[in-house]
């Protein structure tokens, strides 16, 4: 059976990209639907979650493997901000370049359409969850900023969403306690398989439209009670971090790695990650920070997705750094990508005569 274009078959790739291109543009221009956000830096406007479709307009056969999605990498270094954290009590509120990757705190990213969220927490001396991103821990409560997202999650029920945790030592159970506390009835069972099997159907008709994946969940959890609830990051996701400081290079790295994945993840859920790190030993060179790596590189990163999908390829998560940011991050760019992919996925109404 022929692979499927995101795209209309009428068009060639390079028509495809001028044309979104073009809406690109268009959209910045004249404003488009859009939502007003304003954070500690700057004031700016970008597509809003109503420009994306809901999950539930799908197919119910629809595995969540085939979903596009936008992600945020380090969805919580936000909390990097001088202006959060009050001063700098940590080397990621005093070099924030370094550390931040976030602008928007975990619910204002979901109501700009994130559906995947990398959580990175870790437990201090005194008891209390700090997002962390390298070996600086960042200011503020971790617990409370990913209850509120869960909430926000747990009332939109049209959605999937998916909290990857990476957690340092031994500080997954009481977290997970909190979480499962709070959204336990929200949360997708892990009975076996693959999450990325688990259909619209199965899961978001049945209320359950979040998953909790846990990184080396297999060490992390042990206690039967949670483990019902956790899914374990390297059995269910497919990704290759570039690890490069460059917006070409990243994208080369993106198209190799979806060359050489030709039959696809697998049942897993594909996650493409399109961030650069504050420095590389993979190509010395002078540290600039994430901010200014993205506004660099990110339109060179977004053309080769653009053309990965449309010749089919289905880029899955589209994880990104500053969401919201379309001149840092091609946030809007990256939506109509993700609307027109799950277009091809919807329910077929059919009409009895």
């Amino acid at each position: 059976m022929p692979k499927t274009s995101i795209y209309a078959s009428s068009n060639t790739r390079a028509e495809a990209r001028a044309s979104s291109r073009r809406q690109h543009q268009r959209v910045h221009r004249d404003g488009g639907p859009s939502q007003s956000y304003r954070d500690s830096e700057t004031h700016f406007t970008d597509t809003a979650a109503s420009q994306y479709l809901d999950h539930a307009e799908l197919d119910p056969e629809t595995r969540l493997s085939k979903i596009a999605m936008l992600g945020t990498h380090d969805a919580g270094t936000y909390m990097f901000s001088r202006a959060r954290a009050g001063r700098a009590v940590s080397l990621g509120s005093l070099v924030p370049g370094a550390f931040k990757c976030q602008s928007l705190d975990l619910v204002e990213q979901a109501k700009m359409g994130v559906r995947y969220f990398d959580i990175r927490v870790v437990q201090d001396g005194n008891g209390i969850y700090r997002f962390f991103h390298g070996p600086s821990k960042a200011a503020g409560d971790a617990l409370s900023e990913t209850i509120k997202l869960l909430n926000h999650a747990s009332a939109d029920k049209k959605n999937f969403y998916i909290c990857k945790f990476h957690f340092e030592k031994e500080d997954a159970i009481s977290f997970l306690e909190k979480v499962i506390e709070n959204v336990g009835s929200s949360l997708i069972k892990n009975t076996g398989g693959l999450l990325g099997d688990v259909t619209i159907g199965n899961s978001i008709v049945e209320g359950r439209n979040i998953a909790a994946v846990v990184h080396k969940a297999d060490t992390a959890v042990h206690n039967p009670s949670i483990s019902q609830f956790v899914w374990n990051y390297k059995d269910n996701i497919s990704t290759k971090w570039g690890n490069v400081c460059d917006g070409n290079e990243l994208g080369q790295h993106i198209r190799n790695f979806y060359t050489q994945n030709a039959e696809g993840a697998g049942g897993k859920i594909s996650v493409t990650q399109t961030n650069m790190p504050f420095f590389s030993t993979k190509k010395i060179s002078l540290p600039r920070s994430v901010k200014k790596l993205a506004q660099r590189g990110h339109e060179a990163v977004a053309n080769v997705i653009e053309d990965l999908a449309a010749g089919s390829v289905n880029p899955g998560v589209i994880s990104i750094d500053y969401a919201g940011k379309s001149h840092i991050s091609s946030t809007r760019r990256y939506s109509e990508m993700i609307k027109n992919i799950n277009s091809l996925l919807k329910r077929r109404v059919v009409t009895q005569l």
